[in-house]
């Protein structure tokens, strides 16, 4: 996560708007945000987290409520922040995230909940997303990034101070090594491996009988069925043979007799077929002779009797039509009379149309009428109320200008208002000054109630535990010189004691006559005696005890006693500027009050201002009621204004139209001539117009009729005359068939003599036959053609199986026995079948056996590295392990600069339990506790695995930069450790590392190109300037 920009407004001491343009500040890669305590530093922080993740470190938690009011600048009456950031795969995605909350507008303490907006820049513009809190963007928590990226004020050392349970569970949640808990995913694999072990158990049980000596079995049976199979086959194949001649000879005899019967059949036949042809050949001769003079007779007969038949229904057809053509004509001469009259009926429709007009004109002319009558009423109604709501309009507006010259001065309660709010904020703001100033004394005098503990473990006076601490360090120190001199004149006499006591053990083995082994006398007058030296040597060693100890306790509490005056002189400039601040804040407050001119309120008594305000409210209520009642007056008088002006224009145009329909009335009534209008008005409209529409009914009619009449009588003279025409002509054609049909007669008599035919009855008698000439001949060809392949055939056959006899009983139990001999073979190559299936049963058997088996063994040797990994996994085991190398790994890590900070003095290690421990490089290589440290140590190894951690974080997300930000005053930090800390966060600038730091501390100040500096003023609050607008 890289910041872009930063908008501020209405948070904690931000009273107006504030930008941050974060962009110079991290392309310079070390920079810092620097002010006085209080002024708002750590603020910006605040504003950052609360937009990601809607959480606030100064109020434990989540913000909702009284928090919120906490929250929201005591002068504002809006809290705004606009924070735009990178983020994601190479910090490549751009989000927005706007926080914004308003205070009520009657209830001061009362703040409207924050609305929350995020945005992710696409395609050119912000498109709005789904956000809960930056866990899914930044992908850290709001714990985790607070420990890692932005650290607030007094969270520094949290990493280190962590039980070694909760540093295991932060890296879990950084780096996601939950997913390392493979022990549910390895008992399923278990319990499915196991399924599959019992699955592969029953499976083996059931090919338990599968053997190779039951293959072999097999296989022996099947060679032997073969066998049989082969030899039966071969005699199979000879009785096969016989049957098979004996069955061409049996077919041989069987064609022979069946060929005898058909040519006795064909023989049978013979003189039919004979008569049939005679019959043919007597068919021809009159077909030939008679068939054409038959069909003119028969085709010119039927002629005269079809003309004689029409010539009779036309001439009944002539006289018919000759009756009809007379009555018609009688019929036309009355229609046409009633036609030439037909344009009378015309004018009396039109004259019974006009009536019913008139009629129609007559109800509007009344309605017209009416319609007058009610708008000159409503017009005189409508004036009548526009007069008296303009009473009630001028009433109104008398009242409301009594109302607001009754009303208190506003720009004077607003100035009382404004000096109550302030007065309010400068004394909540000295009592918390006063809170923190009481907070530092008992600090102070905690810390001096430790340093005199730690002094009553010395030596000194107690009349000197008030002197300076630097005085009291160089005492311990002098103390410290004496006590080493005193140890060392121990060790001195201790080594003396231990020499005589060796010369002593000496003396005590001397015998007389024997060499000493120090000189090689033989003789030994006076031998060394013991005086007390092993009392001696033991008070020695006791004197060393206690000098040891006191140079431990005196190594121990020096530490501890700079420590204490590093944080009493903290402690001391806080307590001074709370002071000051007090002091100042007494000031505003006196000139404050001093401000306060008005009599008729009271300092510190806001009530009867509040009781003012709320008259105030009250009476301007009123005042708006009233005014939207005069506002509705006057938009009501307008539009009834408007309404009596359309209302009178329609009256004029209704009096017009009056006039207009009066004189078309008489107009028409005037033209009438047919019809008397004073009778038929009295008449429904409804009569009227079915008599109209009943002579128009007739007009039309008469017209039809007429027109249809007269095309009757044409129509019928021409078709009579067509008629007369008609049987002329068919009365001469009759005339000519009967000749033509005698010619014919004589024709066929003369045929007739010819040919030897007896009568023409005889010659009609044979063509009625009709025989099928064509078909008739080819039967007797095919009977001729049949009967020679017969006989042609029987002769062969006979000459064929001359000689040769054909015996059904052998030729039966021939097939017999070959029917038999197939069922035999039949059954033995199924059985063989069947053995050869099962055989190949048993190998498809065997080899899933042998299958199973291989697979069986696999199962178990999988269950025995589950059994493994289960023990592996148990308990978060691997997890824990997992973790326990991310944290070596850390602090490898964070030993490249913590060794560099402490010259290669001190690095940090882990244990087993992932407790921290610092190895003592001076002293031997010898481990501690991390609790040993001193504060600046402290600090040192907070901050390098604070790095480290980052580092690790933002390569976990993928980010292009790394980014880290550190709340932190550097106030227990000498000099010199400032300095080597400042030289190791601006060597990060080459490892492309961000860093940004919040203090106090000026020395940090003077070595930091790019800040800010933010000041927090007493009526303006707080205020940022960067160091590039100055």
């Amino acid at each position: 996560m890289i910041p872009i920009r930063l908008e501020i407004e209405g948070l904690y001491s931000y009273q107006g708007k504030q930008y941050i343009d974060f962009e110079r500040l991290t392309a310079a890669q070390l920079f810092g945000i620097f002010g006085a305590t209080g002024s708002g530093k750590s603020s910006i922080l605040e504003a950052i987290t609360f937009a990601l993740y809607g959480r606030s470190e100064r109020l434990s938690g989540r913000v909702s409520g009284g928090a919120a009011y906490q929250m929201m600048n005591l002068k504002s009456n809006k809290l705004y922040i606009d924070f735009e950031f990178r983020a994601g795969r190479a910090d490549h995605d751009r989000y927005r995230i706007t926080v914004e909350g308003r205070r009520h507008k009657k209830q001061f303490e009362k703040i409207q909940s924050f609305q929350r907006s995020a945005y992710q820049w696409k395609g050119e513009q912000w498109q709005p997303m789904e956000w809960e809190d930056a866990t899914g963007v930044v992908g850290l928590s709001y714990e985790n990034f607070r420990r890692t990226i932005i650290i607030p004020q007094g969270r520094f050392e949290e990493f280190i101070q962590l039980r070694s349970k909760d540093r295991s569970q932060m890296l879990q949640d950084i780096f996601g090594l939950r997913k390392y808990d493979l022990s549910r995913q390895t008992k399923s694999l278990i319990r499915k491996n196991q399924l599959r072990m019992e699955n592969r158990r029953a499976l083996l049980q059931q090919y338990g009988g599968v053997t190779r000596e039951a293959i072999e079995a097999e296989k022996q049976q099947i060679a032997a069925l073969e066998a049989q199979h082969r030899e039966l086959s071969r005699q199979l194949a000879e009785q096969q043979k016989a049957y098979e001649q004996q069955q061409l000879l049996k077919s041989q005899f069987e064609t022979l007799q069946q060929t005898q019967a058909e040519w006795d059949s064909l023989q049978a036949l013979q003189p039919e077929m004979e008569a049939r042809a005679q019959r043919l050949e007597t068919y021809l001769l009159a077909l030939e002779s008679f068939s054409i003079t038959l069909n003119k007779r028969k085709e010119k007969a039927a002629q005269l009797e079809s003309l004689q038949q029409e010539l009779q229904r036309d001439r009944a057809t002539f006289a018919d039509m000759e009756a009809e053509l007379k009555t018609l004509g009688l019929t036309f001469q009355s229609i046409e009379a009633a036609f030439q009259q037909r344009e009378e009926l015309l004018k009396e429709v039109a004259e019974l149309e006009q009536v019913v007009r008139l009629k129609e004109l007559e109800g509007v002319i009344e309605k017209l009428e009416q319609r007058v009558g009610d708008g000159r009423g409503v017009v005189e109604q409508l004036e009548r109320e526009i007069k008296q709501q303009e009473q009630q309009l001028q009433a109104q507006q008398q009242q409301v200008q009594r109302l607001r010259r009754d009303l208190p001065d506003a720009q004077e309660l607003l100035a009382i208002r404004e000096w109550y709010a302030v007065q309010q904020q400068l004394s909540e703001r000295l009592s918390w000054v006063e809170q923190q100033r009481e907070g530092l004394e008992e600090k102070i005098a905690q810390a001096r109630r430790e340093k005199q503990a730690l002094l009553r473990q010395t030596s000194l006076d107690p009349r000197q535990y008030e002197l300076p601490s630097a005085r009291l360090v160089e005492l311990l120190q002098e103390e410290m010189a004496q006590k080493k001199q005193q140890k060392e004149e121990l060790e001195a006499r201790k080594q003396q004691l231990l020499h005589q006591q060796q010369l002593l053990a000496l003396a005590g083995e001397l015998r007389p006559g024997e060499a000493c082994p120090l000189c090689g006398a033989t003789e030994h007058p006076a031998p060394a005696q013991s005086a007390g030296q092993q009392q001696a040597l033991l008070k020695v060693q006791q004197q060393l005890q206690a000098a040891a100890a006191q140079l431990e306790t005196l190594g121990a509490l020096l530490p501890q006693l700079r420590q204490l005056a590093r944080q009493a002189r903290s402690l001391a400039e806080e307590l001074q500027q709370q002071k000051q601040e007090a002091a100042a804040l007494h000031a505003r407050m006196e000139q404050h009050k001093a401000r306060f001119v008005w009599e008729q309120f009271q300092q510190k008594d806001d009530a009867a201002f509040q009781r003012q305000i709320e008259r105030m409210q009250q009476e301007s209520a009123k005042i708006e009621n009233r005014e939207q009642q005069i506002a509705a007056l006057q938009a009501a008088l307008t539009e009834k204004r408007d309404k009596v002006q359309r209302y009178r224009q329609s009256l004029e145009k209704l009096l017009l139209e009056k006039s207009s329909r009066s004189g078309e009335w008489l107009a028409a009534k005037k033209a009438l001539s047919k019809c008397n209008y004073d009778e038929l008005s009295q008449l429904p409209d409804e009569e009227l117009l079915q008599r109209a529409t009943a002579l128009k009914k007739q007009h039309e009619e008469t017209a039809i009729l007429y027109a249809e009449t007269a095309a009757q009588l044409k129509e019928k003279k021409a078709r009579l005359d067509v008629l007369k025409g008609k049987i002329e002509a068919a009365a001469q054609q009759q005339q000519l068939a009967t000749r033509q049909l005698a010619v014919i007669q004589q024709e066929l008599q003369g045929q007739l003599e010819q040919s030897g035919f007896e009568s023409l009855e005889e010659v009609e008698t044979t063509l009625a036959q009709a025989l099928n000439i064509q078909a008739e001949k080819d039967a007797l060809r095919e009977f001729e053609q049949q009967r020679t392949q017969v006989h042609t055939t029987l002769a062969h056959l006979r000459k064929q199986l001359d000689g040769q006899s054909f015996e059904p009983q052998l030729f039966e139990q021939l097939r017999a026995k070959i029917e038999e001999a197939t069922q035999r073979q039949t059954h033995l190559a199924q059985e063989a079948g069947a053995k050869k299936a099962y055989m190949n049963r048993l190998l498809t058997e065997l080899e899933k056996k042998q299958r199973l088996q291989q697979e069986m063994k696999q199962l178990e040797l999988r269950a025995e590295n589950l059994r493994l990994m289960e023990n592996m996994f148990r308990a978060n085991g691997f997890v824990n392990y997992v973790s326990t190398v991310y944290l070596q790994n850390l602090c490898a890590a964070a030993n490249v600069r913590f060794m560099r900070l402490t010259r290669n003095s001190l690095s940090l290690e882990v244990d087993e339990q992932n407790n921290f421990h610092v190895r003592d490089l001076l002293h031997g290589g010898r481990q501690r506790s991390i609790k040993t440290l001193s504060g600046g140590q402290t600090f040192q190894a907070a901050l390098c695995l604070a790095l480290a951690l980052s580092e690790q974080v933002q390569q976990q997300v993928q980010a292009r930069q790394n980014f880290f930000f550190l709340d932190e005053g550097f106030g227990s930090l000498d000099k010199e450790s400032v300095q080597v800390v400042f030289q190791t966060l601006k060597a990060l600038r080459q490892e492309k590392r961000i860093v940004g730091i919040i203090s106090h501390v000026e020395m940090l100040q003077e070595e930091i190109d790019t800040w800010l500096w933010v000041v927090n003023h007493p009526e303006n609050g707080s205020k940022v300037q960067g160091s590039w607008e100055e």
